[in-house]
């Protein structure tokens, strides 16, 4: 829907009278009339600030509770402000624009209800942050709030380089309870707020296969009709395959020092022939680094490939319309088995308490149904962690797919609840992957290596 200027104008008019129900009527326009995140919050926000303060208190007042109260002095100060970004996501310069454009998009929105609030950014690489966030809370110079993966969100608060946080019954009913289990410290508190979900899908050039393969047959076949598959060896990124032909539940055994039985040990070592005969068809290339994946993908060297929600940018703006988003296959041991990245906030260590009222602010900002379902419909490349936030399906073939990848993620629980970020055993895992399909080990071999490698450390279970 088209903005008209002299339909805002009337509003804003409207609402020097009618404050009182301006919110929920700026919430029904972003869900109906396609309100872009900035004009929402600008109408919420600075437009109507002259006419109705109380207008304002109302948006701060869709905040957690014990995150960040409404009342007290207004916020005044700089939020220095951490992103800790996937090795495998793509880092050109476009890329960094649209981040630049996403985080801007979010902390200018902030600013409108927080005008005395400045916002620096910095960027981290995943695999480099803890060094720097070592060197950078020695010298009292950390960031206030870190968006990082769930994954480290327990071992930067175990390092001393993250304070937690604590929410209200009411306000962890609007996460999902898987979330926050991961999420937990021993005295009940969380290691961060989660704050959006970037899924794993299948991406694939359109003018080379109309729709994505539905299982793993039809996908060998149409790679031997010509389809130049691209897959990555890295947990995180093949693990998909797991599930759909039934070895997520052999590998979770395993990992959590179990028995092994020999349905399961089966599954196992079907999954990984599977990989192993994959490797063989010509037009399957197996990658030890998801960002080649990435990088031939978008140099028209491969025509389908799995990929997060978090390159969506960059590959639409190379592809165009040729690009395609679909779920990834099923197989004969069901459905596929995605990980979804779950992205964090993190409170920082050493803040000011001014500085630690912005944070708590913003990630209380962050997480409103408002700013959620923007976030979502302003990209469509992420899903909100708010469960009250339904994303609408019916408006995009890709957030209908994003939705459903995430739905299948959920098998996954049970692994990511054995992992965290570092755990010797998925460089363990990815390394036997290698070897298989590059020849240097049987499927047998292979077997036998995961069952011994992949049993939890004595370090690991002594800190669960």
């Amino acid at each position: 829907m088209a903005e008209r200027p002299w339909q805002k104008r009337r509003l804003q008019l409207w609402l020097r009278h009618h404050s009182p129900v301006a919110l929920p009527l700026a919430l029904l326009l972003l869900v109906i009339g396609g309100w872009s995140l900035k004009s929402a919050v600008q109408w919420l926000g600075r437009d109507a600030d002259s006419a109705s303060p109380a207008l304002r208190s109302k948006l701060q007042g869709m905040a957690l509770e014990s995150l960040e109260s409404v009342s007290g002095p207004p916020l005044r100060g700089t939020l220095y402000m951490g992103i800790v970004i996937d090795p495998d996501r793509i880092l050109n310069p476009e890329a960094y624009g649209d981040l630049n454009k996403r985080v801007q998009s979010l902390t200018n929105a902030f600013r409108t209800v927080h005008p005395g609030v400045t916002v620096q950014v910095q960027l981290f690489r995943s695999d480099s942050v803890i060094p720097k966030l070592k060197a950078r809370v020695r010298s009292g110079l950390g960031p206030d709030l870190l968006v990082a993966s769930g994954l480290i969100a327990g071992d930067l608060h175990a390092m001393g380089l993250s304070d937690s946080v604590q929410l209200t019954t009411q306000e962890q009913q609007q996460f999902h309870p898987a979330s926050l289990a991961r999420l937990r410290l021993p005295n009940g508190r969380l290691s961060g707020v989660p704050l959006l979900y970037f899924p794993e899908v299948i991406c694939f050039n359109r003018s080379k296969v109309k729709t994505s393969p539905a299982t793993l047959e039809e996908l060998l076949q149409a790679s031997a009709e010509g389809l130049r598959v691209g897959l990555a060896t890295n947990p995180i990124n093949i693990y998909w395959t797991a599930g759909a032909l039934g070895a997520n539940q052999a590998l979770v055994t395993v990992m959590r020092g179990k028995p092994l039985q020999p349905e399961l040990r089966q599954r196992l070592l079907g999954w990984l022939r599977w990989l192993q005969s994959a490797s063989l068809q010509q037009r399957v290339t197996f990658y030890a680094d998801q960002g080649q994946v990435l990088d031939d993908f978008l140099h028209d060297r491969l025509d389908w490939i799995s990929c997060s929600s978090t390159n969506f940018s960059t590959l639409q703006r190379q592809l165009g319309p040729r690009l395609g988003v679909a779920t990834m296959p099923s197989g004969l041991g069901g459905e596929p088995t995605p990980i979804s990245r779950e992205r964090v906030m993190v409170l920082g260590k050493g803040s000011s308490p001014d500085q630690r009222r912005i944070a708590k602010a913003m990630a209380s900002f962050a997480i409103n149904p408002l700013i959620q379902r923007s976030m979502t419909i302003g990209t469509f490349s992420l899903l909100p962690v708010n469960r009250f936030v339904p994303p609408p399906v019916s408006s995009s073939s890709t957030l209908e797919a994003l939705v459903e990848s995430q739905r299948q993620s959920n098998a996954t629980e049970p692994l990511l609840d054995l992992l965290h970020a570092g755990d010797p055993r998925l460089e363990a895992l990815a390394q036997t992957l290698v070897q298989l399909v590059f020849g240097a080990l049987s499927p047998e071999a292979a077997t036998e290596a995961l069952i011994r490698d992949l049993r939890p450390l004595p370090s690991l279970q002594a800190s669960r």
